[in-house]
């Protein structure tokens, strides 16, 4: 019953690639790329969370005085 979930939950979250005469290896690798792009935009966009709730922060600040 897992598998058969987790088989499904693979193909919603990680459509298969298409091959296009590439190796394994150049799956692979796109496969890294592709996660490291997902983890560095992950990273900008809390970054951008820090930045807007500091410039809110600010504001009220200075809109109370």
């Amino acid at each position: 019953m897992f598998t058969k979930i987790k088989k499904s939950w693979e193909k919603f979250w990680m459509p298969e690639i298409p091959r296009q005469g590439k190796s394994e290896l150049e799956l692979e690798r796109d496969r890294q790329y592709e996660t490291k792009w997902v983890w560095y935009h992950t990273i900008l966009a809390i970054e951008l969370l820090v930045v807007i709730i500091l410039l809110l922060w600010i504001a009220v600040t200075i809109t109370v005085k």
